[in-house]
């Protein structure tokens, strides 16, 4: 079966239009190149503090035992998964004045995604290509030969320092498993994790096996939904969305937590890629529907008033306190419900944070988040308290209808994933 998913890690541009930033293998490597070189004091530290790019390098060790660290699979997950959250921060742009007037310094928001599973993946085979020697492997997971290659001086250092033989943990990390030698469904965890790693490296065939070997010793049970998640998306990139949507029938609208609504925006991919739109539309509509009916069961969440419409599309706004990321908190929360059959969803957030040249006054932002990207709207500035939801509700009116540019934005290639933001997008259903 011809694969043609493209692995792309996404970076959000500094610039008022949103695009897409090609990344180097040497830049897609750093935090691997970390583990493998720098001081696990400073790295403990830096992951401590919040650094994505430490906590995947202390992950991977803790994962392989490389270096003297003492492997702890348990902490390594707990790493990941404060990796793949994604962070937040601010930068400074002039903008002249026009016609002699005086220029302005505007403070401009932007949210950065974190090191996903694939991405995680895909390094962590590279590490273990290089511990164990395998160039052709290395070459096809770490971005190149040449990459690959500038690796290697780390790779000796880092084996040197290795008072045990990580030889073992290393095999079985990079190891292929053979999806005939899982016959029992109580025991595909490993086939399971194995194919995280190969569709992360690029191999959607010997992903397609793994997933399909799941499928057939679990049925349409609980156990195989992760698993009829990946085929279905497989499937899609390969032109064959009726095999998703028949994968997807077992698995639930939405799916208990961690896939959540994340099963509708496959589901959702299948439908457009047919040019199915009532399907599409029906499905969306579920999603939000269970989003919307979540938010308003959480304990510590509230409506803000009535719903009202504009451009069509129907807005609840909640109040929300929560944490979206390490120093980005979220006030308020307002799920679109669009009106037009091919309209993609899209969730408002008033988000804060702290003043970089003040920590104890609070600035504040008007986000979107859809699956294809985030938007910044409006940037408050540094104010005593939030905007009041009267306010929210006039700018979320003007985005609507059209009449409310973005300040900042992000547009994502979305590669393996059939959406960027699902929880964000799909508030109350899971951290998907």
């Amino acid at each position: 079966m011809g694969f043609r998913i493209v692995t792309a890690v996404a970076l959000a541009c500094l610039a008022l239009a949103g695009c897409t930033t090609v990344v180097s293998p040497a830049e897609r490597n750093a935090p691997l190149r970390r583990a493998l070189t720098e001081p696990i004091p400073e790295l403990t530290r830096a992951a401590d503090g919040g650094d994505r790019s430490a906590q995947y390098a202390l992950s991977f060790l803790m994962r392989t035992g490389v270096r003297g660290v003492t492997p702890d699979p348990v902490r390594s997950e707990d790493l990941r998964s404060l990796a793949a959250r994604p962070s937040s921060t601010v930068i400074t742009q002039y903008i002249p004045g026009i016609n002699g007037a005086p220029g302005r310094t505007s403070i401009i928001p932007i949210t950065l995604p974190g090191l996903g599973d694939a991405e995680a993946q895909r390094m962590d085979l590279c590490g273990v290509a290089l511990l164990t020697r395998q160039p052709q492997l290395g070459a096809s997971v770490c971005g190149g030969t040449e990459a690959y290659i500038a690796l290697i001086p780390a790779a000796v250092s880092a084996l040197g320092e290795s008072d045990r033989d990580p030889a073992p943990t290393l095999a079985a990390a990079g190891a292929p498993i053979d999806p005939a030698s899982v016959t029992r469904c109580e025991d595909v965890r490993p086939l399971w994790l194995s194919a995280i790693r190969d569709l992360g490296a690029g191999d959607g065939d010997i992903a397609t096996d793994a997933t399909e070997r799941i499928i057939t010793l679990c049925g349409e049970g609980e156990p195989s939904w992760h698993a009829r998640v990946m085929r279905a998306l497989i499937a899609v990139s390969d032109e064959e969305p009726t095999v998703a949507i028949a994968l997807l029938r077992p698995v639930p609208r939405p799916a208990p937590a961690p896939i959540g609504g994340y099963v509708s925006f496959v589901a959702m991919q299948a439908q457009a890629a047919m040019g199915n739109w009532s399907s599409y539309r029906e499905e969306r509509d579920t999603v939000l529907r269970a989003s919307l009916a979540a938010l308003e069961h959480e304990a510590k969440t509230e409506a803000v008033g009535d719903p009202f419409e504009a451009g069509g599309t129907r807005v609840q706004i909640f109040r929300r306190p929560s944490v979206m990321a390490s120093g980005l908190d979220v006030e308020l929360v307002a799920p679109a419900f669009p009106g037009g059959e091919r309209d993609g969803p899209r969730t408002f957030y008033l988000t804060t944070s702290a003043d970089p040249l003040d920590g104890s006054k609070r600035q504040y932002f008007l986000d979107e988040y859809r699956c294809d990207g985030r938007s910044t709207l409006q940037y408050f500035g540094v104010m005593a308290s939030a905007p009041d939801a009267s306010a929210v509700r006039s700018l979320i009116e003007q985005r609507l209808r059209g009449e409310l540019d973005q300040v900042s934005g992000s547009r994502f290639d979305q590669g393996i994933s059939a959406c960027q933001f699902p929880s964000l997008v799909a508030p109350g259903l899971g951290d998907n």
